[in-house]
């Protein structure tokens, strides 16, 4: 019970990434970095930097302050109190697991050791909504609580298998490796060891008529193995599952082969099996979710479907994308006058540079947006950091600037760019676009009666003159309304985000390198360029895509 006039303390969990070669008492790192996380007034999300601190340079590859359970940006550092997470990293790479014997041997599975270097920092690094994470790992946390209570299994079911689903490339697969590399993390007090199995599905099945069926069964025999050690947690990651949980009433009625039955049988019954042991999660992608057996169906806790990004995300996406590459050094500062924007905009400096997003006064523009720290309304945007890299961590250890896994500064965040522009043109402009290309292109809260049809599937193109209009109206809305108040690459990746409606993650994270390879005229080229660059790149894309569905 909370005394009255005391501050209530908030669980604050601080992940420290231990270098290998470190021979640091574990109790005087994590002094050191709880001086250094409350030394400053408030404690945020995202990467911690150790500049400044050459002991912790030397012996940790990352610390980093995990996300807030209730999704809160901020804590105030007296009222924080931290949790440690410490761990090094394997670098063995995956190991293959092989089934069958002789010519017949086929590789069934990958193997991994966590937590793994390759799968570091991926967590942070998806951009999706916060409530999907936090489902995720309150569901692990469930499936402990219910095991240590002796809950029993025959009334309250429990199958420890969730299925992701969703279009191709909204990033199943990734957010399941990265969830086994997070639960490996959370649970190393209880789990001493964990590992991660990605099944090769294709690969089960035989060329020989009835074989299949015992692949599956002597590959679910490995994993038997593996959780019999009950100081590990085993998380099994079956990829594209429609591949071999294929709906058996397309097998009796002809339209696939009858070994085809076998195989889901196979997979059900280990499934069934393997639901008793406390250390093992199951984890299945499926971009064909119709033709997924309805019995392996059922048999999912969870089933969340991870479509494509929202308009804020996209933008989150792009942006990420722009801040890499000015770490790489490709994309570099505005120049003259510190690239300051024209109608006292703030300037567009490096995204380097630690600066707040300065707002100046309109008589007929929309209303100020406050000023905002790019590293802080980076992280409320998402609540994640960037993904950090090896190369980033050495230069921090060398006492050089650090790279992106130690600041996660960007732009601002969607949401700024959105309040600087103004709900009356935000609408209009959106209303616009909806008429001339079919889709809505931005996240509306207040879009006017008959803005258009709402398919964010697609990025079909039903009228050109309207959505020249359209295209039009946007652009100006970018040079004009934005340009005063924000940074012009700001308002660029801002359009980009509305004209990218309908594309996926992945897709979208190729979208800079069409960018400087099509649009740019150097190696090196400044923020503003670069970012008109990726609008350009997304509507080829757009008519790209809009050809091949004409074809």
């Amino acid at each position: 019970m909370a005394v009255p006039g005391q501050v209530a303390r908030v669980p604050t969990t601080v992940e420290v990434c231990i270098a290998d070669a470190s021979m640091a008492s574990p109790d005087e790192i994590r002094a050191r970095v709880s001086r250094m996380v409350l030394a400053a007034p408030e404690v945020r999300p995202g990467p911690v930097s150790m500049v400044g601190d050459p002991f912790l340079a030397a012996h940790c590859r990352g610390i980093r302050v995990c996300e807030f359970d209730d999704g809160v940006r901020a804590v105030p550092s007296g009222a924080a109190a931290l949790q440690f997470i410490t761990y090094q990293l394997s670098d063995e790479g995956p190991a293959v697991e092989e089934v069958g014997e002789g010519e017949d041997a086929v590789v069934a599975a990958q193997h991994w050791q966590l937590p793994a270097a390759e799968f570091e920092g991926l967590w942070e690094s998806l951009v999706l909504d916060p409530v999907i994470k936090r489902k995720l790992l309150r569901y692990a946390a469930t499936s402990v609580l219910f095991s240590d209570a002796g809950v029993d299994p025959t009334l309250v079911s429990l199958n420890r298998l969730i299925l992701l689903h969703g279009p191709p490339g909204t990033g199943k697969t990734t957010l399941c490796k990265a969830l086994a590399h997070k639960l490996a993390l959370r649970m190393a007090g209880r789990y001493p060891c964990a590992a991660v199995l990605e099944v090769n599905s294709h690969s089960l099945f035989s060329r020989w008529f009835s074989e299949s069926g015992k692949l599956v069964g002597k590959l679910f025999d490995h994993i038997n193995d593996l959780v019999a050690d009950e100081d590990s947690l085993v998380i099994v990651l079956i990829d594209e599952v429609e591949s071999l949980s294929g709906a058996r009433q397309a097998a009796m009625a002809g339209a696939e082969p009858s070994d085809s039955v076998r195989v889901v049988n196979a997979l059900l019954t280990q499934l069934d099996a393997l639901r008793a042991r406390p250390n093992v999660l199951i984890l299945a992608t499926s971009n064909i979710t119709e033709a997924i057996d309805a019995a392996f169906v059922d048999r999912a806790d969870l089933k969340i479907h991870i479509g494509p990004p929202s308009a804020a995300a996209r933008f989150d996406i792009l942006s990420s994308c722009v801040v890499e590459l000015e770490r790489a050094g490709i994309v570099v500062g505005n120049s003259g006058a510190d690239g300051a924007m024209a109608a006292g905009a703030a300037p567009a400096q490096g995204l380097s540079s630690d600066r707040g997003v300065s707002s100046s006064s309109s008589a007929s523009g929309p209303p100020e947006s406050p000023a905002v720290s790019l590293s802080a309304s980076r992280a409320g945007l998402t609540g994640s950091g960037v993904r950090p890299t090896r190369s980033a961590a050495a230069s921090s250890r060398a006492g050089a600037a650090p790279g992106r896994s130690e600041a996660s500064r960007a732009l601002p965040p969607f949401g700024d760019v959105r309040a600087a522009i103004g709900e009356d043109a935000w609408s209009a402009a959106a209303a616009a676009a909806a008429a001339g290309s079919g889709v809505v292109p931005w996240t509306l809260s207040s879009a006017p009666a008959g803005a258009g049809p709402k398919n964010t599937s697609s990025l079909e193109h039903s009228d050109a003159a309207l959505r020249a209009e359209a295209t039009t109206l946007l652009t100006a809305l970018t040079h004009s309304a934005v340009a005063a108040r924000l940074p012009k690459a700001a308002a660029m990746l801002a359009a980009a985000a509305g004209h990218s409606c309908g594309l996926s993650g992945r897709a979208l994270r190729k979208v800079p390198f069409t960018a400087h390879a099509s649009h740019t005229a150097g190696h090196v080229c400044t923020l503003d360029a670069f970012c008109e660059a990726v609008l350009a790149a997304v509507r080829d894309e757009a008519d790209a895509r809009h050809s091949m569905s004409c074809a």
